[in-house]
Protein backbone atom coordinates (compact mmCIF):
# COMPACT_ATOMS: atom_id res chain seq x y z
CA UNK A 1 0.00 0.00 0.00
CA UNK A 2 1.28 3.13 -1.19
CA UNK A 3 2.07 6.17 2.01
CA UNK A 4 0.32 9.60 1.40
CA UNK A 5 3.21 11.26 0.30
CA UNK A 6 3.99 8.44 -2.64
CA UNK A 7 0.29 9.34 -3.25
CA UNK A 8 0.47 12.75 -4.11
CA UNK A 9 3.99 13.04 -5.33
CA UNK A 10 2.30 10.57 -7.98
CA UNK A 11 -0.62 12.59 -8.47
CA UNK A 12 1.73 15.97 -8.95
CA UNK A 13 4.29 14.09 -11.57
CA UNK A 14 0.94 12.64 -13.55
CA UNK A 15 1.88 9.05 -12.87
CA UNK A 16 -1.20 7.57 -11.37
CA UNK A 17 -4.24 5.83 -12.95
CA UNK A 18 -7.29 7.81 -12.96
CA UNK A 19 -9.17 6.23 -10.24
CA UNK A 20 -6.13 7.35 -8.11
CA UNK A 21 -6.26 10.86 -9.55
CA UNK A 22 -10.17 10.55 -8.22
CA UNK A 23 -9.16 9.32 -4.91
CA UNK A 24 -7.01 12.26 -4.13
CA UNK A 25 -9.22 14.83 -5.60
CA UNK A 26 -11.95 14.18 -2.82
CA UNK A 27 -9.33 13.25 -0.25
CA UNK A 28 -7.65 16.96 -1.02
CA UNK A 29 -11.58 18.29 -0.27
CA UNK A 30 -11.95 16.02 2.59
CA UNK A 31 -8.89 16.06 4.55
CA UNK A 32 -7.40 18.99 5.97
CA UNK A 33 -4.34 17.23 6.76
CA UNK A 34 -3.92 15.44 3.04
CA UNK A 35 -4.77 19.14 1.88
CA UNK A 36 -1.47 20.67 4.36
CA UNK A 37 0.73 17.55 3.16
CA UNK A 38 -0.40 18.04 -0.85
CA UNK A 39 0.63 21.82 0.17
CA UNK A 40 3.96 21.42 1.17
CA UNK A 41 4.89 18.75 -1.66
CA UNK A 42 3.55 20.99 -4.05
CA UNK A 43 5.89 24.30 -2.46
CA UNK A 44 8.90 21.65 -2.49
CA UNK A 45 8.19 20.71 -5.69
CA UNK A 46 7.81 24.04 -7.13
CA UNK A 47 11.36 25.30 -5.36
CA UNK A 48 13.03 21.83 -6.91
CA UNK A 49 11.63 22.89 -10.52
CA UNK A 50 12.75 26.51 -9.81
CA UNK A 51 16.75 25.40 -8.94
CA UNK A 52 19.72 25.08 -11.54
CA UNK A 53 21.42 22.06 -11.16
CA UNK A 54 24.75 22.46 -10.70
CA UNK A 55 27.20 20.85 -12.86
CA UNK A 56 31.29 19.91 -11.73
CA UNK A 57 33.69 21.54 -13.46
CA UNK A 58 35.49 19.72 -16.94
CA UNK A 59 38.85 19.43 -14.45
CA UNK A 60 36.75 17.31 -11.95
CA UNK A 61 35.25 15.35 -14.05
CA UNK A 62 38.37 14.55 -16.17
CA UNK A 63 39.88 13.76 -12.80
CA UNK A 64 37.41 11.29 -11.54
CA UNK A 65 37.27 9.60 -15.44
CA UNK A 66 41.44 8.98 -14.73
CA UNK A 67 40.78 7.62 -11.57
CA UNK A 68 38.15 5.42 -12.67
CA UNK A 69 40.46 4.46 -15.78
CA UNK A 70 43.91 3.60 -13.18
CA UNK A 71 41.56 1.04 -10.97
CA UNK A 72 41.99 -2.59 -11.64
CA UNK A 73 40.08 -3.88 -14.40
CA UNK A 74 37.54 -6.87 -13.58
CA UNK A 75 38.50 -9.93 -14.15
CA UNK A 76 37.10 -11.53 -17.06
CA UNK A 77 34.82 -14.71 -17.23
CA UNK A 78 37.64 -17.29 -18.36
CA UNK A 79 39.46 -16.26 -14.92
CA UNK A 80 36.38 -16.59 -12.90
CA UNK A 81 34.30 -20.10 -14.32
CA UNK A 82 36.33 -23.11 -11.75
CA UNK A 83 38.26 -25.30 -14.03
CA UNK A 84 36.97 -28.48 -11.67
CA UNK A 85 33.65 -28.18 -13.11
CA UNK A 86 34.75 -28.09 -16.93
CA UNK A 87 36.91 -31.48 -16.02
CA UNK A 88 33.87 -33.42 -14.04
CA UNK A 89 31.74 -32.27 -17.15
CA UNK A 90 34.71 -33.01 -19.67
CA UNK A 91 35.37 -36.52 -17.67
CA UNK A 92 31.88 -37.30 -17.95
CA UNK A 93 31.72 -37.52 -21.56
CA UNK A 94 34.46 -39.37 -22.04
CA UNK A 95 33.03 -41.96 -19.76
CA UNK A 96 30.49 -42.25 -21.58
CA UNK A 97 32.14 -42.24 -25.08
CA UNK A 98 34.59 -45.04 -23.59
CA UNK A 99 32.13 -47.26 -22.70
CA UNK A 100 30.27 -46.79 -26.00
CA UNK A 101 33.66 -47.66 -27.47
CA UNK A 102 33.99 -50.58 -25.04
CA UNK A 103 30.99 -52.26 -25.78
CA UNK A 104 31.59 -51.74 -30.10
CA UNK A 105 35.04 -53.37 -29.50
CA UNK A 106 33.27 -56.27 -27.71
CA UNK A 107 30.61 -56.95 -29.95
CA UNK A 108 33.22 -56.66 -33.21
CA UNK A 109 34.04 -59.68 -34.99
CA UNK A 110 37.55 -59.69 -35.30
CA UNK A 111 37.73 -63.07 -37.23
CA UNK A 112 35.82 -61.67 -40.66
CA UNK A 113 37.85 -61.41 -43.74
CA UNK A 114 39.39 -58.11 -44.20
CA UNK A 115 37.02 -56.69 -46.99
CA UNK A 116 34.25 -56.68 -43.63
CA UNK A 117 32.95 -54.92 -40.84
CA UNK A 118 30.61 -57.13 -38.79
CA UNK A 119 29.06 -55.73 -35.61
CA UNK A 120 26.44 -56.96 -33.39
CA UNK A 121 24.35 -53.92 -33.43
CA UNK A 122 21.30 -55.47 -31.44
CA UNK A 123 23.74 -54.64 -27.71
CA UNK A 124 22.31 -50.91 -28.34
CA UNK A 125 18.77 -51.62 -28.48
CA UNK A 126 18.31 -47.37 -29.41
CA UNK A 127 15.82 -48.16 -31.29
CA UNK A 128 14.12 -48.86 -35.41
CA UNK A 129 15.38 -44.97 -36.20
CA UNK A 130 18.56 -45.77 -36.03
CA UNK A 131 20.10 -47.85 -38.95
CA UNK A 132 23.35 -49.68 -39.14
CA UNK A 133 25.28 -46.81 -40.93
CA UNK A 134 24.21 -44.08 -38.57
CA UNK A 135 25.57 -45.80 -35.50
CA UNK A 136 28.67 -46.41 -37.53
CA UNK A 137 28.67 -42.69 -38.04
CA UNK A 138 27.94 -42.02 -34.37
CA UNK A 139 30.93 -44.06 -33.54
CA UNK A 140 33.63 -42.93 -35.86
CA UNK A 141 32.46 -39.41 -34.80
CA UNK A 142 33.79 -40.45 -31.09
CA UNK A 143 36.65 -41.71 -32.13
CA UNK A 144 37.83 -38.56 -34.15
CA UNK A 145 36.51 -36.73 -31.01
CA UNK A 146 38.59 -38.77 -28.77
CA UNK A 147 41.62 -38.13 -30.97
CA UNK A 148 41.23 -34.79 -31.04
CA UNK A 149 41.06 -34.50 -27.33
CA UNK A 150 43.89 -36.99 -26.64
CA UNK A 151 46.43 -34.91 -29.15
CA UNK A 152 45.40 -31.72 -27.21
CA UNK A 153 46.28 -33.04 -23.66
CA UNK A 154 49.59 -34.26 -25.35
CA UNK A 155 50.43 -30.86 -26.74
CA UNK A 156 49.59 -29.05 -23.89
CA UNK A 157 51.90 -31.27 -21.26
CA UNK A 158 54.51 -31.09 -24.07
CA UNK A 159 54.17 -27.43 -23.77
CA UNK A 160 54.68 -27.74 -20.33
CA UNK A 161 57.83 -29.68 -20.79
Amino acid sequence: MKSAEEKIWNYIDGLCSKEEALEIERLLREDISFQNLYQEILSFDKHLKSTDLEEPSMGFSFAVMDKIRLQAQPLSLKAQVDKRIIYGIAASFILILSVIMAVAIAQTNWSASSGSFNMNYDVFKIGEGFSRTAIQAFLFFDIIIMLLTADYFFRKKSKLI
